[in-house]
């Protein structure tokens, strides 16, 4: 997959992972970004989506293993 793909395209390749749960997003922090996503289509703003399924894209045309982020609570 490359970067000259359409954004639809790259978040229809990344989907996947945020259904089965290899992607997660902290209980705070991300809500911005989870409104665009929920909203992709009808959002205004969606620059927050491009730029997610510009990494986890790049990360998947290297053949890399998706990297765990972990987000402590305190």
């Amino acid at each position: 997959m490359t970067t000259s793909t359409d954004k639809r395209s790259r978040l229809a390749v990344i989907s996947q992972f945020i259904q089965d749960r290899t992607i997660l997003f902290p209980k705070q922090g991300a809500e911005e970004l989870i409104q665009q996503l929920i909203g992709f289509g009808v959002e205004k703003n969606d620059d927050l989506v491009d730029a997610l399924t510009l990494l986890v894209n790049k990360i998947l045309e290297d053949n890399k293993p998706m990297p765990q982020i972990f987000f402590l609570e305190y």
